[in-house]
């Protein structure tokens, strides 16, 4: 799994940034993520954090996409 943390440093993770593919999703739609939702990679491809490849969905649905 490769997810890249930007150095923004205001919330999120452990090591107080952001992860890169959270951060597009939410510069693109100009809003944070939705409280209780993930961000998927359409393609299944976590280095690709183009803004048309990440959706936002619900943790439930995420585990069906990825079980799936």
């Amino acid at each position: 799994m490769a997810y890249y943390i930007t150095a923004k440093g205001y919330r999120r993770n452990a090591n107080n940034g952001i992860f890169e593919h959270v951060e597009v999703w939410e510069r693109h739609h100009g809003r944070p993520v939705p409280d209780g939702h993930q961000i998927h990679h359409l393609d299944g491809d976590k280095l690709n954090n183009h803004p048309g490849n990440l959706l936002a969905v619900t943790p439930t649905d995420h585990k069906r996409i990825h079980s799936g």
